[in-house]
């Protein structure tokens, strides 16, 4: 038996909508775009947000879509993915990828704008992250929903 290093568990806040598809056999695949909030620094400043891609699958990939919208928090257990493809230009493109756990991957722990003491100042820092998410990813990346059973060939 062999043990995984491979570990990642998240608590984020969601940059943009799901976005749901499937792939040519029906398998349902969630893109998420998260903010991971980095605290304040020594002066009391916020810092930026740290920005991840995670993925979803199946059912729990239908209710992420159907329940989460941009600037609700979420928990996140899964682990690390890397990816390459070429993009538009020929350009070899790399990212790593927060692949959720198949059980109890993705926790709904907020509603942008419910209780935690965020209130006014939560929707603020969600509406924030939302136009950050816009301008740090310049658009989508291929995901395989073009045909592929799973995309990352291990699910």
């Amino acid at each position: 038996m062999s043990l995984s290093m491979n570990s990642v568990n998240l608590t984020c806040r969601l940059g943009k909508d799901p976005e749901l598809k499937y792939t040519a056999t029906g398998v349902a695949v969630c893109n998420l775009w998260v903010a991971v909030d980095m605290g304040k620094d020594k002066e009391g400043t916020d810092r930026e947000a740290t920005w991840l891609s995670v993925v979803c699958f199946d059912k729990q990939a239908e209710a992420v879509a159907q329940y989460c919208k941009v600037g609700d928090e979420i928990g996140v257990s899964g682990r690390l993915q890397g990816r390459q493809w070429q993009d538009s230009d020929g350009k070899r493109q790399r990212e790593l990828d927060v692949v959720a756990a198949a059980f109890g991957g993705i926790t709904f722990l907020r509603k942008k704008g419910e209780g935690g003491g965020g209130g006014d100042a939560g929707d603020r820092k969600a509406a924030q992250y939302a136009e950050e998410a816009e301008r740090s990813r310049g658009g989508t990346h291929p995901v395989a929903t073009d045909g592929g059973e799973d995309p990352f060939g291990d699910q």
